[in-house]
């Protein structure tokens, strides 16, 4: 008998298995398929605290990003009782002082013209010649009319001093040949008009005649007008003052002249006259402004923009871009904190690109520049950073 028949009492290996091995295999069946299930439930505990965790963390994340997204970024300015001496700017357009429209003064053809637009002229030179038929035959007509009453006159004279006619007689002779003699001469004006000359020295602006043209005499309107000159010296311009500023315009003041194209080209130019008076119509003053000689910028009929220096005399001043208007009027959105709030504003003068503040605002709020029409109280702002912004002073006015 082998020892293991021996351990087994002597019973086959094959005749061990019964009831009590079964429950043995069974018991580390369900041990290992235990194992195996809180193996997977740990395993899957894991992966759900992962998913979880990672939900927050993204939750948090998008929390975050659309906290910052409703955070507006924001440039502000502080409208402040010490600020820069207001800019008022007007339109305005350049004149010449001696600016005219020549026209015929007698009935003809163009014969021939001399000048075109854009040549100088000196006072008195030829424009244009007139053939002139109708003067010419008027010309004949009292020149023969003229010879007859002379020698009517005279031949009168003779028989007065004879006494062989009345003195009423020699009387309508007399005044026969001075009207003869009148009309004569006044035809003879008439010739002299055929040449149409320059009145000024200046150049020519506008040519509304070619050769064989027909020229009533007369300004009948625009069409009829042969020439228009201007002078190149002496440019000015009005513009008009609003009651509120007038007492603040001063005689020999210098202001400052652009075109609104060309901002940084400037043209200093000075106040020479004012009208002295309120105009009832437009309640404004108007004010005379000359431009230098030696400049060439700006020609007879340019738009431009002028502006004058005035006293702020210690009001707020904001530039326009900063106004929000609504139902409840001019508004303005000022940075409190991190928060906004809309503040309603009282408006004094309006200088253009600026306005004047009399009420509703602080000199140390935070004005937004530029501000959305659907900015809210209480929108987070962050205030980004920006460089100062001059308030009154007109675009391309720089100082010089």
């Amino acid at each position: 008998m082998t020892e293991e028949r021996h351990a087994n009492r002597g019973l086959p290996t094959s005749d061990l298995h019964g009831p009590e091995h079964d429950l043995q295999k069974r018991q580390r069946v369900l041990k290992i398929a235990r194992n195996v299930l809180i193996g997977f439930g740990v395993l899957l505990f894991l992966g759900t605290l992962r998913v979880v965790i990672f939900h927050f963390m993204n939750e948090s994340d998008l929390e975050n990003r659309a906290t910052q997204n409703n955070i507006m970024n924001v440039a502000v300015i502080q409208a402040s009782d010490k600020s820069a001496d207001a800019q008022l700017t007007l339109p305005s357009t350049v004149e010449s002082y001696n600016e005219s429209l020549l026209y015929a003064r007698t009935q003809g053809y163009v014969k021939e013209w001399f000048k075109d637009i854009g040549m100088p002229i000196k006072k008195g030179d030829v424009l244009v010649k007139l053939e002139t038929p109708e003067v010419d035959k008027q010309v004949e007509e009292a020149k023969s009319a003229f010879n007859l009453a002379e020698v009517a006159y005279q031949r009168w004279t003779k028989l007065r001093k004879e006494d062989a006619v009345s003195q009423q007689e020699l009387d309508e002779k007399t005044a026969a040949y001075r009207q003869s003699r009148a009309t004569l001469q006044r035809t003879k004006e008439l010739l002299k008009f055929g040449a149409i000359t320059a009145p000024f020295d200046g150049f020519v602006t506008r040519r509304n005649v070619n050769v064989g043209d027909l020229v009533n005499s007369g300004n009948g309107g625009t069409p009829q007008a042969l020439f228009g000159v201007s002078q190149t010296r002496h440019l000015h311009l009005y513009v008009y003052i609003p009651q509120a500023r007038s007492e603040a315009v001063k005689v020999g003041q210098e202001v400052k002249v652009f075109k609104p194209e060309a901002p940084d080209k400037i043209v200093t130019g000075k106040i020479a006259r004012t009208a002295g008076a309120i105009d009832v119509a437009t309640r404004t003053l108007q004010v005379d402004i000359e431009i230098p000689d030696e400049q060439q910028f700006l020609l007879p009929g340019a738009y431009v923009e002028v502006s004058l220096p005035l006293d702020s005399q210690g009001r707020m001043i904001l530039p326009t871009n900063t106004l929000l208007f609504g139902s409840a009027g001019p508004q303005v959105a000022v940075v409190q904190g991190d928060q906004v709030l809309r503040k309603s504003v009282a408006l004094g003068v309006d200088y253009g690109k600026s306005v004047e503040i009399i009420g509703g605002l602080e000199p140390s709020d935070q004005v937004i520049v530029n501000p959305i029409d659907s900015i809210t109280n209480g929108q987070k702002v962050s205030i980004a950073p920006a460089s100062k912004t001059e308030i009154a002073k007109p675009s391309g006015a720089n100082p010089k």
